[in-house]
């Protein structure tokens, strides 16, 4: 009897935790991340577009300016509109080749675990306020496939598909918090990796190396986009039947 007792007292404290989210953390994450976006669209489309606004916004924080540069990371990450290239490469160009990695991908994974954590905290309504039904059920499959882990890694691996973004959908798969973090962090790896070598490559005025990767990074970057669908219908095919057709109710766990 008391176990059950206290097993029946976690699920309603889950519940009402659960209806807490739904009814004031769901509305005023929507309403958060929409109205930064609207409020500050120019600024943040200016500072994210050109790596020159980057540099200045970086260089103004003086000794703060790593600090700066992984909040303004963790910015473009969450509002994933904002083009994520510019980052990267100023990244490598402000800091050198390995300080901007190792900026980059503290800003981009904890970024990421945001991204992942109200996905999986607010669950399906809030993913399909932000993308949309038809757009987040595209997903249905890897996302509650037994080989989710896997998948999801294929999908921020192959250039084309928007990482940022997925991230919200992957919360409300079964791959646990930890998982998910080694996922961000080895996928995205190459892709910053590229990105801060072009940008300390340009801060030195190696222009042969500059126009190599700029070349090398447009090539991945069309086949991606060219061949995205294929590459989904491959990883699509590897995930098999999805497991169920809505998440779990145990969702509000990130163990």
């Amino acid at each position: 009897m008391a176990n059950h007792y206290t097993t029946s007292g976690l699920d309603m404290d889950r519940r009402s935790v659960q209806k807490l989210f739904y009814s004031v953390a769901f509305p005023a994450a929507v309403i958060g991340i929409v109205s930064v976006v609207l409020v500050f669209r120019e600024e943040l489309w200016s500072v994210f577009s050109s790596v020159n606004r980057f540099e200045e916004w970086v260089h103004q924080a003086g000794p703060f300016g790593p600090l700066i540069f992984i909040i303004l990371q963790i910015i473009q990450v969450v509002i994933f509109i904002i083009p994520g290239g510019v980052p990267q490469i100023a990244g490598g160009y402000l800091f050198g080749v390995w300080l901007g990695i190792l900026y980059s991908l503290i800003g981009i994974i904890a970024g990421s675990v945001f991204n992942f954590s109200l996905g999986r905290y607010l669950g399906l309504p809030f993913v399909h306020a932000i993308f949309g039904k038809k757009q987040t059920e595209k997903f249905d499959t890897i996302t509650y496939s037994p080989k989710a882990q896997f998948a999801f890694f294929l999908l921020f691996v192959v250039p084309g598909f928007p990482k940022d973004a997925l991230c919200y959908i992957a919360g409300l798969s079964s791959i646990r918090f930890f998982a998910f973090m080694a996922i961000s962090m080895i996928a995205r790896f190459p892709g910053i990796f590229g990105s801060a070598l072009l940008g300390d490559a340009a801060a030195e005025s190696r222009w042969p190396m500059v126009v190599f990767l700029a070349v090398l990074s447009i090539i991945f970057l069309v086949i991606g986009m060219v061949f995205r669908e294929r590459f989904y219908v491959i990883i699509e095919h590897y995930s098999g039947k999805r497991a169920r057709s809505s998440p779990p109710d145990d969702k509000i766990s990130i163990e």
